[in-house]
């Protein structure tokens, strides 16, 4: 929990958004993954309430992609998919192993969508709010769309 980290529990020093929340601001530089964002989204009950933003900064395109992937696949809601099956499909992907029929169609499913996000940024910031792309240069917006474009190949 990045909150227990670093910061006491006041809120006096954060600036505060526009609706008037408290509002925390955190940069990541080559996390490579999103065990962070996620634990820190987890234990944000325990603290008072603020709005948390993640700035992730990754030099290697394939990671900054794998986060999208995994954090689209943890916020998946439970109607869609069980926590039992996110579970596996994520230790399927992040193993890089042999995946099972239901894992490499999900893939291929969500490799389509980021392929679209990544590509108009309307649709995303209408579908995904919770992602902002928008500070992404052209070369790696294709970058990006090229590594999922490879995802949604079902034999490389």
């Amino acid at each position: 929990d990045l909150q227990a980290t670093y910061l006491d529990s006041t809120t006096e020093h954060l600036p505060l958004s526009q609706d008037g929340i408290p509002e925390l601001n955190i940069l990541l530089v080559g996390s490579v993954d999103g065990r962070h964002i996620l634990k820190t989204m987890c234990q944000a009950h325990r603290w008072p309430r603020r709005k948390i933003n993640f700035y992730v900064l990754e030099n290697n395109l394939e990671a900054l992609g794998r986060q999208l992937l995994f954090l689209s696949l943890a916020l998946e809601p439970l109607e869609k998919m069980g926590l039992q099956e996110k579970s596996e499909m994520f230790l399927e992907l992040m193993g890089n192993t042999l995946l099972r029929s239901q894992t490499a169609a999900y893939l291929q499913e969500k490799a389509d969508l980021f392929v679209r996000y990544v590509t108009d940024p309307s649709f995303q910031q209408a579908d995904l709010p919770t992602f902002d792309l928008s500070a992404l240069k052209f070369k790696e917006r294709d970058q990006l769309e090229a590594i999922f474009r490879f995802w949604k190949n079902p034999d490389p």
